[in-house]
């Protein structure tokens, strides 16, 4: 009751409808907040460089895809084997074998949200199990999402195996302290997440070059969202320059970008987690074929990065 009196308040006093920056010292705070979300030490600059960077070559590669097979424009993921949840864990569990050690436990409940929260929560999550109860690992899905496809393939193992309920356990089962759950980083969790995430297309029953353009594809259109959040909050966009931004990449329906733009003026710094946090996690693969050498593996490297745990 409190709260609701508060927000009637509050009501119609909003002075800025725009990003950070517009506020005094928002600019400065706004470079606080997206070293805390993402962990990089990376300047807002170069931050904006290095998604470029990446977007580039995730459309050259595209391009490449497409002018040794034009058909992948129509690239069909309805071959998928695994169609159903349970299915689709079971199938990554099995797939991710060759890249990742062995899950310490598998075992996890399936959920769906309540209908009343369908609205308002993501297409799924997971629930991160008790410091003292590790085995507790909970998954809820969203059914209004109406995932289904690649799209359902791929956002379970974000969430599952060899995603945040696979990081948890294995993190949990080295040994390392409960205290450490306190000081991660949201950046390497959700980091972490969207780099197995885009690795768990190569384990759908599709073509290696379908499989590949779907990737690439979606990387480079999760590589839209960071420029977007970075252009509000730190260079000033409009909605009109948002609007003219996603229109460069044949993007054009004004009432979703609106509403993108709204998302990311709400929850400033939000996306970058997710994909500063994955091209970090490419740097960090980068570092370990240079350490490695001829010894280098993904198997290995993801055990040590197992290993480690959440980094702060």
């Amino acid at each position: 009751e409190k709260l609701i009196q508060t927000l009637i308040e509050l009501k119609d006093r909003g002075t800025n409808e725009n990003g950070l920056c517009y506020l005094p010292e928002g600019k400065e705070y706004y470079e606080h907040l997206v070293r805390a979300n993402t962990g990089s030490p990376k300047t807002v600059k170069e931050l904006q460089q290095a998604v470029e960077r990446k977007r580039n070559l995730d459309m050259d590669a595209l391009h490449k895809l497409l002018a040794e097979n034009p058909d992948l424009i129509k690239a069909d993921d309805s071959k998928i084997v695994a169609t159903e949840p349970e299915a689709i864990l079971n199938h990554l569990l099995t797939a991710m074998e060759k890249d990742f050690y062995p899950a310490a436990d598998s075992s996890y409940e399936l959920n769906y949200i309540h209908k009343s929260l369908e609205d308002t929560l993501a297409p799924a999550f997971y629930l991160t199990a008790p410091i003292d109860d590790i085995s507790h690992n909970v998954i809820y899905l969203n059914q209004k999402s109406q995932y289904q496809g690649i799209q359902l393939f791929t956002t379970l193992a974000h969430e599952g195996f060899p995603g945040h309920l696979y990081q948890n356990v294995m993190e949990r089962s080295c040994g390392l302290e409960p205290i450490r759950s306190l000081f991660g980083s949201s950046g390497y969790v959700e980091g972490w997440a969207t780099y197995v995430e885009m690795q768990s297309y190569y384990y759908a029953d599709v073509e290696q070059d379908v499989s590949a353009f779907l990737q690439k594809n979606q990387s480079a259109l999760l590589s839209l969202y960071a420029p977007a959040d970075m252009g509000i909050h730190y260079d000033g966009w409009t909605l009109r320059d948002t609007i003219d931004f996603f229109a460069s990449y044949q993007i054009a329906d004004k009432a979703t970008i609106q509403q993108i733009y709204q998302l990311i003026v709400e929850e400033p710094a939000h996306y970058l987690k997710y994909y500063i946090g994955y091209l970090e996690f490419l740097n960090l693969k980068e570092y370990a074929k240079e350490k490695f050498k001829e010894d280098y593996s993904d198997y290995k490297f993801h055990a040590a990065l197992m290993e480690m745990g959440n980094a702060p």
